[in-house]
């Protein structure tokens, strides 16, 4: 059953909580009518376990299995209890209980299980029905080669059975893991987001011996990109292999950065040679009217750095990259079509009173023009860096206008003058210095195109300051 679970004392605790409506159920529903000191005996022991696909999104609801026993056995146990039980929750919990089910034999939770080789599965929540008989659940093999089943005993899940997935021929593949497509002669990513390609024998039921290796357009295995970034492919020496474009967040492989330019022909070829195919890999870059906004913040890149290197510009290049996907600026977008959004960070000069740090500044689009894109995305962003760490960011701002970096004028006439960031399309003003009743002023334009020079008109007069 899922529901809230809640009891009427104050103790702020779910296992209290738990105990509370398990004795409940008991006094109420499971031994109503029975001599608390004669045969027979009923027990009740609730626990909790995951939440069904249905109720993953919802962590305040609850999952729980209750086992009710008798001693000695009686075969109408279910029949006198299950009816009183179901009355009594409904009148004990906040809000109505879903997805209520009874069995004699248990269940099996719903799991999820992972193959390099034929793919990810979840597995259902079943209800027994007998204790001789069990259920078998089954899905379709990755690639679609055949069919993976598992089944349900009293005792809980069997490993899954992947003898049926494939012939024992084999097909020669390659496979778009992210769009779960195959691929032919091209492929077409978004500029910047990742992607991973595996080719190799599938619907095969025993191993080949092949191993499958790609190759760039030089023939090479690996694709060296700058110092810090080793090769972009990793490998495996079984019936297939991986091309990928992800990112290094925590250095634990060596994958491409997404600036990196990775268009160019992959061949993925195996050992014996008898099975290649050829790649051609595009980029789509952005292009047109698009919706932006840009932030900034000051952090000590020491404290947050993603990554092993000691190189600033790279640990920049992570922690953009970071932003990117683990913030949901490109959550639930298609890969390869529009819309199209993009993030470009950079150092920019400190403010007066950070006195000491690393200010950066963000700028994020979208192609085309999205009306919600900015208060979604930045929302998204805000929370993240605020989960990340409340003390590692400060002087957090956002424009839809850019900004204009702090910075210094000096005029042999007028004086001179310190400009603090600010919004883009805003006007400073700051005293002359030569005549502190009047004033000089200075635009800072919009979307990061800079400031203007100082307007000094309201300092000029007829005889010029003489130093």
């Amino acid at each position: 059953m899922t529901g809230l679970i809640s009891s009427a004392s104050s103790v702020n605790n779910k296992d209290y909580d738990l105990a509370v409506f398990e004795s409940r159920l008991f006094t109420t529903a499971v031994i109503a009518g029975l001599n608390a000191s004669d045969d027979p005996i009923r027990t009740i022991s609730c626990s909790f376990v995951s939440l069904t696909a249905q109720h993953i999104g919802n962590q305040s609801l609850d999952r729980i299995e209750c086992n009710v026993r008798e001693y000695p056995p009686n075969e109408q146990l279910m029949l006198n209890v299950a009816q009183r039980i179901f009355k009594t929750i409904n009148l004990l919990v906040s809000e109505d209980f879903q997805q209520f089910h009874f069995s004699e034999f248990g269940f099996c939770n719903e799991s999820y299980t992972t193959s390099s080789i034929y793919g990810n599965y979840t597995w259902p929540e079943v209800a027994l029905t007998s204790s001789r008989t069990s259920s078998s659940v089954s899905h379709s093999c990755n690639f679609h080669c055949g069919s993976v089943t598992r089944i349900c005993r009293v005792t809980g899940w069997d490993i899954p059975d992947y003898s049926q997935c494939g012939v024992s021929a084999g097909t020669f593949l390659i496979y778009d893991i992210h769009e779960s497509e195959l691929v032919r002669d091209s492929y077409t990513i978004n500029q910047g987001y990742a992607f991973g390609l595996i080719c190799g024998l599938f619907c095969s039921s025993s191993p080949t011996g092949e191993e499958f290796k790609w190759f760039d357009s030089n023939g090479n295995e690996g694709l060296y990109s700058q110092q810090y970034i080793e090769d972009t492919f990793e490998f495996e020496s079984m019936d297939v292999a991986y091309l990928i474009s992800y990112i290094d967040f925590d250095r634990e492989g060596d994958f491409i950065l997404p600036d990196t330019y990775i268009s160019g022909s992959y061949t993925c070829r195996s050992s014996s040679g008898n099975y290649s195919q050829t790649v051609s890999v595009n980029t789509r870059n952005p292009n047109g009217p698009f919706s932006q906004f840009f932030f900034r913040f000051t952090t000590f890149f020491t404290n947050i750095s993603l990554t092993d290197v000691e190189d600033k510009d790279y640990t920049l290049e992570v922690f953009e990259a970071n932003i990117f996907y683990e913030a949901d600026v490109v959550d639930g977008f298609n890969s390869t079509t529009n819309p199209i959004r993009t993030i470009y960070c950079h150092f920019v000069p400190l403010m007066e009173e950070d006195v000491t740090g690393d200010r950066v500044e963000c700028d994020v689009r979208e192609y085309p023009p999205n009306s919600s894109f900015v208060a979604v995305v930045w929302h998204n962003i805000s929370t993240f860096i605020s989960d990340t760490d409340n003390n590692a960011f400060q002087s957090i701002v956002m424009s839809v206008t850019g900004f204009c970096n702090q910075s210094q004028t000096e005029s042999l006439d007028f004086g001179v003058h310190t400009w603090s960031e600010s919004f883009g399309n805003t006007i400073l003003t700051l005293p002359c210095g030569n005549r502190p009743m009047m004033n000089v002023t200075r635009m800072c334009q919009t979307t990061g195109v800079g400031w203007e020079n100082p307007d000094y008109s309201q300092c000029e007069t007829s005889e010029k300051i003489t130093y």
